[in-house]
């Protein structure tokens, strides 16, 4: 058989799957949903599922690995425009893909997301941050961040669960000028 009959054979049952286990996600928390659940839905059988995953954690761990590395390139592609540009970018990362964030901020999804993102941002935001405040220890700097950060994620959250109304460059300012004040808090105490 022709390989791209069977690579596009298996693009559509992967997506097949993945639309189940999103809308599945919509309607109950993460942990509730089975494989006969989601092979149900999905209308694929269980063996299909397992020649793909070992478990839906599995799957989702794909699906957000996916958003992960958008999200990461975009951080990654503004890091030299400044903070505004990056948080711009993953704003707009955020809106692409609205119904995947959606789903994957709500209260049914597993929050290991979400710290993966922040962790991967941690120890470059302290080694920025560093360079405007030798005097304070990493340690001190990654107080502050968890601080940030977390309410960053609050505003995002908001933003993403209450529609996305608010203008991305709106968010990406309102997150840039909290952020700052952050900053401003122990680079001023110099």
């Amino acid at each position: 058989m022709d390989k791209l009959k069977i690579d596009r054979r298996v693009k559509y049952t992967k997506k097949l799957l993945r639309d189940a286990l999103l809308d599945l996600m919509k309607q109950k928390p993460f942990g509730a949903i089975t494989p006969t659940e989601l092979c149900r839905v999905a209308d694929v059988n269980r063996n299909t599922f397992y020649s793909h995953y070992t478990s839906v954690s599995d799957l989702l761990g794909e699906i957000e690995d996916e958003l992960y590395s958008q999200i990461i390139g975009c951080i990654d592609a503004a890091f030299n425009g400044g903070l505004q540009l990056q948080l711009k970018a993953i704003c707009e990362a955020i809106k692409e893909n609205r119904e995947l964030c959606e789903i994957i901020l709500s209260e049914h999804a597993d929050r290991s997301f979400l710290f993966k993102l922040i962790m991967s941002i941690r120890d470059m935001t302290v080694l920025e941050w560093k360079k405007s405040a030798p005097h304070m220890t990493d340690e001190q700097l990654i107080m502050y961040f968890e601080f940030a950060s977390g309410g960053s994620v609050g505003v995002i959250n908001n933003w993403v669960n209450g529609g996305m109304k608010t203008s991305l460059e709106t968010i990406a300012d309102i997150l840039e000028r909290t952020n700052n004040a952050v900053v401003l808090s122990f680079t001023s105490a110099n």
